[in-house]
């Protein structure tokens, strides 16, 4: 009884965490997230997405084609809440407190001590890097709960093996959440066969089953992974799309008195520069900057002067790795120990590591080893007599509450000060401001400065679906990884503000930055970020 009390308590904590403030904080609304929100309304009033493809198994989505889960899931959320940002947002918290949920079952499953189960589950709902990926539309935050229950059911399975097939399933919902579990997930299943192919061998039956499951719904994935979609993405964020070690490559061997000799070769070849290169991305994820002190270098990844996880965790990790060793826990803990060791895999294959939100599924292996070592930490205070265990606890209290106050504080008041850009923070007033007045223009331009406006003018407009789909879509390639935006619907057009050819037009509203747009101008609305900076000024002409 006591026990479900704490646990009780724990999913509360874990469920204000996520919750409070959901709508407001991530400042501003993204673009990845308003894609999902509209691609959702699209389905939900057509049966299509925004191109007007029925059922699609990946959302174009600026030429990014996006895991379709998340967007199905959204669906009766903006049914019943409309279309805005609480209906986007609402599935990730609500299965970001299901993971802190089966991370307790798991950890309990494995190693059998209540105690360590609920100090998982309490250090999976204060997880910095968790409750980051659940406060937004992180397809990866789905991801990561599947891999958990996929973890789970296996584990169950092995003692049961009716539950052998759940997992699987909870495993291939991952590859249809997010598109690095879909390099991840097998790995993960050629090692865990590897592992317990002895007691796998003697449930072929459930076995059987999963297997078939596993290619019935796998099936889609490879049809998805050798068309358009699956090619588009991999040379989008690829690091085999780079020609930077391919230049340094011929640059190398231009050095020899032989180019083409067999020595040059030998040394200076792609085979061992992109692994080089994988490996060093992949290490990259359990440096201490990314770990305990900066975080993500990816400003919209990122809390300020956070790493993924506490500065306490400094200590409880190698703890938590030694007692596993040390207490011969190495059988039960290897699960959670491959899953750490291979969680970045995905990531390490891309640019810009190391990557949060690409291995954002190592989050909860994190968590359990910290917890690990948080739970040897009390068996060695229990030990002590009462004054010094009164002293410990207390200072470790003093901890816990202060590395949590300060990650709420770097979250809730810095985080919108400092990253309010690249959150397109004030977007949706702008949008407001221009939809009470746009019946009075011919047209509208709106900067492109900031990550694809039309899905958030669409988004913020409610903008009818299955008018949209019959627009003309005039596509323009924006930047070097093959990522598109349109160009116009309606009497909406995105570009670049040029203010001395824009400002002789007439009858039209510019939205554009500050940058874009003079001082002396005759601005009818700025909007402000949140550090009070111009986000965007707007010009009648």
């Amino acid at each position: 009884m006591r026990t479900k009390v704490v646990l009780f308590f724990i999913i509360i904590l874990a469920s204000f965490l996520r919750l409070w403030q959901l709508t407001s904080l991530p400042p501003g609304f993204s673009a990845d997230e308003a894609t999902i929100g509209y691609n959702a309304y699209a389905i939900l009033k057509t049966g299509a997405d925004e191109y007007g493809t029925k059922v699609p198994l990946a959302f174009k989505a600026f030429s990014d084609y996006q895991a379709p889960f998340y967007t199905y899931l959204t669906v009766p959320f903006v049914k019943f809440l409309g279309l805005n940002e609480l209906a986007v947002r609402l599935p990730s918290a609500i299965f970001g407190i299901l993971t802190v949920v089966i991370v307790y079952l798991l950890v309990l499953r494995l190693f059998g001590f209540q105690l360590l189960a609920l100090l998982s589950a309490f250090f999976a709902a204060i997880s910095p890097y968790l409750i980051f990926f659940s406060r937004g539309a992180w397809q990866a935050n789905l991801a990561t709960f599947f891999i958990t229950l996929g973890f789970y059911f296996f584990v169950v399975g092995l003692e049961n093996s009716k539950y052998l097939p759940f997992s699987v399933l909870a495993f291939i919902a991952s590859l249809y959440s997010y598109q690095s579990p879909r390099l991840l997930v097998p790995i993960i299943g050629v090692f865990l066969i590897l592992f317990y192919w002895k007691k796998l061998w003697t449930q072929k039956r459930a076995i059987l089953v999963s297997f078939i499951l596993g290619l019935l719904f796998f099936a889609p994935i490879i049809f998805i992974l050798s068309g358009t979609a699956g090619q588009a993405r991999f040379k989008g964020v690829s690091i085999f799309s780079d020609p930077g070690p391919v230049n340094r490559i011929n640059q190398l061997r231009g050095e020899h008195s032989n180019p083409n000799g067999f020595l040059s070769k030998v040394l200076h070849n792609k085979i061992q520069t992109f692994a080089i290169i994988t490996i060093r991305n992949h290490l990259e994820h359990f440096d201490k900057d990314f770990l305990f002190f900066k975080g993500d270098p990816v400003g919209r990844q990122n809390v300020p002067e956070m790493g993924v996880t506490y500065l306490f965790d400094i200590i409880l990790l190698p703890l938590g790795l030694i007692f596993v060793f040390r207490r011969g826990l190495l059988d039960k803990a290897k699960i959670i120990l491959l899953w750490l060791a291979v969680a970045p895999m995905a990531s390490a294959f891309t640019f810009q590591t190391p990557n949060a939100l690409r291995a954002a599924n190592m989050a909860v292996p994190l968590v359990i080893v910290s917890s690990l070592g948080a739970f040897w930490l009390f068996e060695v205070i229990s030990k002590r007599n009462m004054l010094a265990k009164i002293f410990c606890f207390l200072l470790i209290g003093s901890i816990l509450g202060f590395s949590v106050g300060k990650f709420l504080h770097q979250y809730f008041v810095h985080l919108p000060k400092q990253y309010g850009l690249e959150w397109e923070s004030g977007f949706g007033k702008m949008i407001n401001f221009v939809k009470e007045n746009e019946d009075n223009y011919q047209k509208i331009i709106i900067t492109n400065r900031y990550d694809q406006p039309y899905i958030l003018t669409l988004f913020y407009l409610k903008y009818d679906p299955k008018t949209y789909q019959k627009v003309d879509k005039q596509e323009s390639q924006i930047d070097n990884f093959g990522f598109t935006m349109i160009s116009s619907f309606d009497k909406y057009e995105f570009r670049r503000i040029n203010w001395q050819e824009d400002s002789k037009l007439k009858d039209v509203l510019l939205v554009g930055t500050a940058e874009e747009i003079p001082k002396n101008a005759p601005v009818e609305k700025e909007i402000l970020f949140p550090n009070g900076q111009p986000a965007f000024k707007i010009v009648s002409t």
